[in-house]
């Protein structure tokens, strides 16, 4: 009986398989969003803290500079939140398609990808720091400048490292990884009387979510992007 029911689902699986093998090429669309994120947050980054330092150089420590510098230091650590989770949630995918197809073609960059999540912790660490020492520092506005200063180094170094990223050499790797990972659903969509490998349903499956995750995450920071921009630029060239 039970080699019966196996046999009754087995159509469906063949369904299912080459569903997925149909949707694996939005990976490659995932990786390319995530990646292009990471680099247009370092960049403006890298802007901004720049910015701030041009803001106190200018005006001086006036009470209304000072808010203002702290009010962008707050959206600077949520911003580097975001872009710290953009980087995992990259590196989670691109290590779900090695272990898919059991590849470490990627190390490389997930090695990279992995540092440079490290940078962006500790750049939020530091902004956080003079955030949670705001009362003393504001007082003290060499101290304030020697911060922003280190602040504006940390993120240029960050912005560097992220575009020396070469997202075509990955767009590329990952290509021909989502074939491999295709030719072996292929395969297991080929089963007569067997059931497919758990372990690659499992894998697969755990793939594809966090494909949608990075996609989805990338729409949400696009959309919030958006709004953001004109006061982005504002403060930027201001």
């Amino acid at each position: 009986q039970l080699a019966k029911d196996a046999n009754k689902m087995i159509p469906q699986v063949k369904e299912d398989l080459n569903k997925v093998s149909e949707a694996l090429p939005n990976i490659a669309s995932g990786v390319n969003s995530g990646l292009q994120i990471v680099k247009t947050i370092s960049k403006e980054t890298a802007d901004v803290t720049a910015a701030l330092l041009n803001k106190l150089h200018e005006n001086g420590v006036s009470n209304e500079t000072l808010a203002a510098i702290k009010t962008d230091l707050m959206n600077l650590s949520a911003q580097l939140q975001q872009q710290s989770n953009m980087i995992q949630t990259v590196i989670e995918l691109l290590q779900d398609l090695q272990n898919v197809t059991g590849s470490n073609n990627l190390d490389g960059i997930i090695g990279q990808l992995q540092s440079t999540k490290s940078a962006v912790d500790n750049l939020k660490v530091k902004v956080d720091n003079l955030l949670g020492n705001w009362g003393a520092v504001e007082q003290a506005p060499e101290q304030l400048k020697q911060q922003l200063q280190a602040i504006n180094q940390e993120a240029n170094n960050i912005y560097q490292t992220v575009n020396s990223i070469d997202v075509s050499a990955i767009q590329t790797e990952v290509a021909s990884l989502i074939v491999e990972a295709q030719q072996l659903l292929t395969e297991a969509g080929n089963i007569t009387n067997t059931i497919v490998n758990e372990d690659l349903i499992g894998q697969v499956d755990k793939l594809m979510t966090s494909t949608s995750k990075t996609i989805t995450q990338a729409i949400t920071f696009l959309e919030s992007y958006q709004k953001e921009l004109p006061a982005v630029q504002e403060e930027i060239h201001s």
